[in-house]
């Protein structure tokens, strides 16, 4: 690094001035109320901070979070966070050495993925990161009709005030691991900050109970009233929240949101990009979504990420990914999956940040050789592979980390 400024450890006495350094970056007001939960949020043995004297000036973070993979495995992820640099110290490297020095200490940790919600779209994908999960920000018009086909009614839906739903998103998010590839669970910690303040309008908290009386499934959402010239009722109601272990729980829910007679418009953010509820849909057109990517993921060990997951095909490939170590034989299926370093030669050659995309079966290895980051050595290798790699549904995740 240039100058006197130095890497170390960013103590835990330090982070009230990681809040004021974060404020002033993102120009929002600091707020010490974020403290616990930073304290309980960020693992201490893998967050940094870059001082100049005993002015901290840039920071990165590291929380350890389960991710769900294809096939049901969930790993222990190196979630990259509080990533920010000084508007002074800009341009100075900062960002290079914060980013090598958390792979660093991720790789230390033994963790084998890394990952990460970068608030620039591309800024990470030089240092082998690629876009692995996307999400939809949605508007739906209910004037088109406010009818679900085929929802079954298999439990009941009802009300909780909001320490009983935080409750219940604590135990949900973790059970979405088992079925919902990408997900990657908030600590409460989080969802106690996300949903604590007082100011605007208060979250309603709904959830549905199977017939055997658990909660599994949850929906928080705000409602803005409004009428029109007429004095008809055109308010919106913003969904913050909802999913559930199955399909027929998330019907169940979105079925009570349209149902009310005082919104004429939904809208919701950090949608899956492939929703389950379109298909039930009288008019789909009524669904307008807005695709952007999300979370960006690295293999730290390409050996063991790689066998932790399941595949669309039975096959075999030779990958070689430039600067890891070798080349991978990777054999999988739908029950197994082994990958080791070989020798033989490669049948693709695949870039990090393609590997790290592909990784969630969200983008599709053809594509990504389309755009210069796959190369074909074996013929008809790309599309076995391809296949091999595909996985529905689709990577979603519930918020930011």
């Amino acid at each position: 690094m240039s100058g006197d400024l130095v890497l170390r450890a960013l103590p835990v006495d330090d982070l009230g001035e990681f809040i004021a350094l974060e404020a002033l970056v993102w120009g929002w007001k600091a707020d010490e109320g974020r403290l616990p939960c930073f304290r309980e949020f960020l693992d201490p043995r893998h967050t940094r901070g870059v001082y100049d004297g005993d002015q901290l000036v840039a920071t990165h973070g590291i929380a350890v979070l389960p991710l769900a993979v294809p096939g049901g495995a969930v790993l222990d992820m190196a979630g990259i966070t509080a990533l920010v640099i000084h508007p002074l110290y800009r341009g100075r490297g900062l960002m290079s050495v914060l980013t090598e020095d958390a792979v660093a200490s991720a790789r230390e940790a033994g963790l084998a993925v890394s990952g990460g919600i970068p608030i620039h779209s591309r800024t990470h994908l030089r240092y082998g990161y690629g876009f692995a999960a996307r999400y939809a920000q949605v508007e739906l018009d209910l004037d088109a009709g406010r009818e679900l086909a085929g929802v079954i009614d298999d439990g009941r839906v009802e009300y909780v005030d909001h320490q009983a739903a935080l409750k219940y998103l604590a135990e949900l998010t973790l059970r979405m691991l088992e079925v919902r590839n990408g997900w990657v669970p908030r600590p409460p910690c989080t969802d106690a900050y996300k949903y604590a303040g007082t100011s605007g309008r208060p979250v309603d908290w709904i959830v549905h109970r199977s017939a055997t009386g658990g909660v599994d499934g949850l929906a928080g959402f705000r409602r803005a009233n409004s009428t029109d010239e007429y004095g008809r009722a055109r308010g919106t109601l913003r969904i913050s929240e909802l999913f559930g272990v199955s399909a027929a729980a998330e019907g169940q829910l979105w079925r009570t949101c349209m149902a009310d007679p005082l919104v004429s418009r939904i809208t919701a953010t950090r949608r899956p990009v492939y929703d389950p509820v379109t298909a039930r849909l009288a008019e789909p057109r009524a669904w307008r979504q807005t695709v952007r990517d999300d979370m960006i993921l690295r293999l730290l060990d390409v050996p063991v990420a790689l066998a932790a997951r399941r595949y669309a095909r039975e096959d075999s490939v030779v990958i070689a990914v430039p600067g890891e170590e070798g080349r991978f034989a990777l054999t999988g299926g739908l029950n197994s999956a082994d990958c080791r370093s070989t020798d033989e030669p490669a049948d693709l050659t695949v870039t990090r940040s393609a590997l790290g995309a592909a990784y969630l079966g969200d983008v599709a290895l053809v594509d990504l050789a389309a755009g210069g980051q796959v190369t074909e050595h074996t013929p008809g290798c790309l599309r076995r592979a391809d296949a091999m790699f595909a996985w529905s549904p689709a990577p979603w995740l519930p918020d930011a980390f």
